[in-house]
């Protein structure tokens, strides 16, 4: 019974963290700094360069990228292994916000999913 009830609240932990990736929830990026930045297109992507030579790869719209003077300071946001850039604010508003990184926390989800229909009742296995 108690590893039934262990099972289901993996179960649950699953289904919430799908909730956490439908809805819109806020998520508290890695901050790099207030930097200046510009902008150039390479290959249909584009990779915002800043001062200190961090460069953050994103798919900016051209409505972003007006959005983005090249000499006003932003926030800018972004993973620490990928550069890839997950958010961008500009004097205190969000101009940017990438949401693939979603992806693979909506895969974690699953497998709890998973793992918890797959194991709320093992004795039928058994019986095979």
């Amino acid at each position: 019974m108690a590893t039934k009830i262990f099972k289901m609240i993996f179960l649950c932990i699953g289904i919430m963290m799908c909730l956490d990736v439908v809805l819109p929830a806020k998520k508290a990026y890695r901050e790099i700094s207030d930097l200046q930045q510009k902008a150039r297109k390479l290959s249909g992507n584009y990779i915002i360069v800043f001062k200190d030579n961090f460069e953050c790869h994103a798919d900016l719209d051209e409505s972003t990228l007006s959005n983005l003077n090249r000499n006003e300071p932003v926030t800018v946001k972004s993973t620490r292994f990928t550069k890839q850039c997950v958010y961008i604010e500009k004097n205190g508003v969000e101009i940017y916000r990438e949401s693939h990184w979603r992806i693979l926390f909506l895969f974690g989800a699953f497998l709890c999913i998973g793992y918890g229909i797959g194991k709320i009742n093992p004795e039928s296995r058994d019986e095979r």
